[in-house]
């Protein structure tokens, strides 16, 4: 989902979709918990089931190894996390499609 830019994700136009559909049926409800320019933290929401945010985060996973993702499914715990400037705009685009406000915003 690099910046869910069609240019530089491997996703197809359909997979993106569902991705985008499905960040934002688990960011429904959820906490935020942290967000800066490289981290963004969030308690999911208990109606969530934690096999969507499984299959989401795998196609993820593939998508954008770049991105550090912690998952703890006891917790409802789910963080992302970019290493530099340049993955900054992937993660800033994850955030908004979870429903997540930019820092200070």
């Amino acid at each position: 989902m690099a910046g869910l830019e069609r240019g530089r994700c491997g996703l197809g136009e359909r997979e993106l979709q569902d991705q985008l559909t499905g960040y934002g049926d688990v960011g429904r409800g959820a906490r935020p918990t942290e967000r800066s320019a490289r981290r963004i933290a969030l308690e999911i929401a208990p109606d969530v089931d934690a096999s969507q945010v499984e299959q989401l985060l795998a196609v993820e996973r593939q998508c954008c190894p770049f991105l550090t993702i912690d998952w703890s499914p006891g917790e409802r715990l789910l963080s992302f996390s970019v290493a530099n400037s340049e993955q900054e705009a992937a993660l800033a685009a994850i955030a908004s499609a979870l429903g997540i406000q930019p820092p200070g915003g």
